[in-house]
């Protein structure tokens, strides 16, 4: 779609474009980095730091450029290059590799991976792999003489990332020791983060050579800070109304289809030809544990494939959680009725559902996650959706000292990332529409404007993924000479600022088992034996992580204890719980009838759910999950899982065992996930399939006490605990973490509440996989939810009381700090 078609099509939705300014471009630098690159002699280390915005070229043909200047310098020399995302370095080898790309001087002259000869290439790495490489000693015998590093520094730091950088410094302090040939350090983003190359240029022993992309030629200066001046589209007003997001669908899916009449494609014929061959192509892809090698050539073939075709348009929309629902259904009945492609990408998107969203040969709506943090190269993009002011998101709330999922403002980063969209796209930012919930950018008086927002929401490294890269900086690093009591030089971490933070993970850890103290003079603690070699393998294997989207620390331990059950029907259980955590807690319909009273129950709390409810649901049960309804979440879901394992069970609704319906049952895509899961993870711990799901999975009282453990251990920190006021019910309890209180909901705050009825029970405790749902208003905390509970036998978990002390689960964050008294 030419400029001059693409404005004429603004007129159907009623706007005048934007005005923008001309695209930069890292050419604007190339004398800056021309005399950086041919620094003469060659200093035995160097840093330098290049910023520009998306869609400048630094990962193309900037990347080309430098590859080329080292080897004109030193021949031989080995450049690794780690994108900011994985899957980013499979794509851009295939496009470097295909007819799609211009630059010429790295065709048959990239690699991915690190592993072989890798003398004179473009080596594409993910942080995981350069960071495990780093770890080897034979690594420095395979970098023949001055080494190059490129790294893009992501928009939201990832745990691997940061531990990444880290472990680079420690890495390169030991090479300059060893006085071995020099070594080169650039870093590439989108923004600046001073204090980080501070500490590289400490690491390295020199000045780092910041080089700025700006419309006037190179600026070595000092950034100046975001504002929307820096926007590259002037936003156009969004209500949240949902008649309003169907409005704007339907003249959205009109101006698309238009641009792909006939008259400006290839004929319908041709087209479906085309789409034939191009779905056959990525169905070599297959699953994403699949040979690299394999997926680069099939990547590599659609590139040359589509490189000469007319690309087909899309429109981006930015999902908001609070809206997800109403917009999901109307995107979906929209798309079907047109016959539209609708695409989702999130952070566990694998490298087919990127190559489909990026390459499709037919008009599509792709909806971004929250939690994707990479800018997709989308050809042709037609309009931009930013579908509210917040994303969720799991953050280290200092207020509670906990994890919680919570509601925050979208940043000055997250619109430019948004945005960003249109400065990767062929056309160009003009001739893009960019839509942004109410008048949040648009008036400069209000407190939500731009330039009065924050520069970054968060830190997935130091928010959600925050426990994993707490453990990791524990583990043992190969080190010449360690100090006494184990103990190694600890990685600094880059942006560690909070070190009440590491304090209290470690000490989560500890009191789950992963970690433990050497002595009373160590400075951190150290792996807790083969239990926690076995977590961080989970963690790390490529196979594991596909196969469970968001892994999570505790979950991998909660794993790694598989090995560790001395029979078989316990290992099959725990492989199940966990794959059912992993799949969330939304994937259970209910007859309508059901469902009715569910809510009314949900809604008043107090009053209970209906007579013969809960009955019918547990009716619905099979096996352990069964014999274990009224403890909880976890068992609930395991014994509906259990009977659709069955072979008696049929999608029709039990004709085998003359059952008209069921009140409860997993949805079917969820089921046919969550058995696929099953079975791989059964493989991986050598079990072959079940042939009888219920037998199978069948527990003596010694397995069901295993269980618990485990459950109580991993998820410890996420307990809360429930006391009987008087007579009644407790409709609400205390998180032992925070101290705060939390409301429990869904299925297993009746369940619970049923238990105090029926038994008497005066206290309970239970743990929940997900984290705290808090909502804030103003200065506060209104509310905190708590989802998917399970109960802990009352006796195990006072006997870790008794054992670790009473306060063992509360936060290491001073009250004052948090607020509390």
């Amino acid at each position: 779609m030419t400029t001059e078609a693409s404005l004429r099509d603004y007129n159907i939705l009623g706007i005048v474009p934007p005005a923008t300014t001309k695209p930069i471009s890292w050419e604007s630098v190339k004398d800056d980095l021309k005399s950086f690159l041919r620094e003469n002699p060659i200093p035995r280390a160097r840093l330098a730091h290049v910023e520009g915005p998306h869609g400048s070229g630094k990962s193309t043909g900037m990347l080309e450029y430098i590859w080329s200047e080292i080897q004109s310098a030193s021949e031989g020399t080995t450049v690794i290059y780690v994108p900011s995302w994985d899957v980013e370095a499979l794509l851009l080898s295939a496009y470097f590799e295909s007819h799609a790309s211009k630059h010429w001087k790295l065709k048959e002259k990239t690699y991915v991976g690190l592993e072989g000869d890798i003398k004179s290439k473009l080596c594409f790495a993910t942080a995981r792999q350069l960071r495990m490489a780093l770890r080897q000693e034979n690594f420095q015998s395979m970098l023949p003489g001055h080494v190059t590093f490129l790294l893009d520094l992501e928009v939201e730091p990832t745990a691997d990332g940061e531990l990444l950088l880290s472990e680079l410094c420690l890495w390169c302090r030991r090479r300059l020791s060893a006085k071995l040939d020099a070594t080169t350090l650039i870093t590439m983003a989108t923004f600046s983060r001073p204090p980080l190359h501070d500490l590289l240029g400490e690491y390295l022993q020199t000045r780092c050579h910041c080089i700025l992309m700006t419309h006037t030629g190179p600026s070595t200066g000092q950034p100046t800070s975001l504002s929307s001046r820096d926007l590259p589209l002037k936003p156009l007003s969004l209500s949240g109304d949902v008649a309003d997001y169907q409005e704007l669908i339907g003249k959205l899916m009109d101006m698309i289809l238009r641009s792909t009449k006939p008259d400006a494609e290839p004929d319908a014929e041709e087209r479906r030809a085309y789409k034939f061959l191009f779905e056959k192509k990525i169905a070599r892809l297959g699953k994403p544990n699949s040979s690299a090698v394999c997926g680069l050539d099939a990547i590599v073939d659609v590139f040359n494939m589509t490189s000469t075709a007319t690309k087909a348009p899309c429109v981006v929309f930015f999902e908001d959680r609070r809206a997800d629902f109403e917009m999901l259904r109307v995107l979906d009945e929209m798309c079907k009725k047109n016959n539209v492609t609708f695409l989702r990408i999130r952070r566990s998107a694998t490298l087919l559902d990127v190559v489909e969203a990026v390459l499709y040969p037919e008009p599509r709506f792709i909806r971004i996650a929250a939690d994707f943090p990479f800018v997709l190269h989308l050809p042709r993009v037609a309009a931009i959706v930013s579908c509210g002011t917040t994303y969720g998101r799991v953050v280290f709330d200092i207020y509670e000292g906990q994890l919680v999922h919570m509601e925050t403002p979208k940043s000055r980063m997250d619109f430019l990332k948004e945005q960003s969209y249109a400065l990767k796209s062929n056309t160009g930012p003009k001739g893009i529409v960019f839509y942004a919930a109410a008048d949040v950018l648009l008036n400069p008086s209000s407190d939500a404007h731009f330039d009065n927002r924050e520069l970054l929401s968060g830190c997935l490294a130091y928010d959600e993924e925050v426990m994993r890269l707490s453990v990791e900086v524990c583990t043992s690093w190969p080190d010449p000479s360690p100090q006494r009591n184990g103990d190694h030089a600890l990685i600094p971490l880059p942006a560690m600022s909070d070190t009440y933070l590491l304090r209290d993970m470690w000490r989560r850890l500890i009191n789950m088992g992963c970690l433990r103290w050497a002595d009373h003079t160590s400075k951190r603690p150290i792996s807790n034996g083969p239990r926690t070699q076995r977590t961080l393998e989970v963690l790390d294997n490529a196979a594991v992580r596909w196969l469970v989207k968001d892994i999570t620390v505790p979950l991998a331990y909660f794993l790694a204890g598989v090995s560790d059950a001395t029979s078989i029907p316990t290992k099959r259980v725990m492989i199940r719980i966990a794959a059912l955590i992993d799949a969330g807690t939304n994937f259970i319909k209910y007859q309508p009838s059901i469902e009715d009273d569910l809510k009314d129950a949900y809604n008043n709390l107090s009053h209970g759910v209906k007579k013969g409810t809960l009955e019918k649901i547990a009716g619905d049960c099979r096996g352990i999950g069964a014999q274990q309804f009224s403890h909880g979440s976890v068992w609930i879901t395991l014994g509906l899982l259990l009977r659709q394992e069955d072979p008696a069970y049929t999608k029709e609704g039990g004709a085998r065992n003359g059952e008209d319906t069921y009140a409860a049952e997993i949805e079917e895509i969820a089921f046919a996930s969550i058995s696929d899961k099953i079975r791989k993870i059964e493989s991986s711990f050598g079990l072959g399939p079940c042939k009888d799901p219920i037998r199978d999975t069948q527990l003596q009282p010694s397995d069901i006490e295993t269980v618990n453990l485990e459950m109580m251990h991993s998820w410890l920190h996420q307990t809360v605990f429930f006391r009987r006021t008087g007579a009644e019910a407790p409709t609400l309890a205390t998180d032992l973490t925070s101290y705060e209180r939390v409301e429990p909901r869904l299925l297993s705050s009746l369940v619970i509440r049923k238990r105090f009825e029926d038994d008497a029970t005066e206290a309970l405790f239970a743990f929940s996989p997900a984290h705290i749902f808090s909502r804030r208003s103003g200065a506060g905390i209104e509310t905190h939810r708590v989802i998917f509970l399970t109960e802990i036998p009352k006796r195990l978990i006072l006997n870790l009381l008794r054992q670790k002390g009473r306060g063992v689960c509360e936060t290491i964050y001073p009250r004052e700090a948090r607020g509390q008294t």
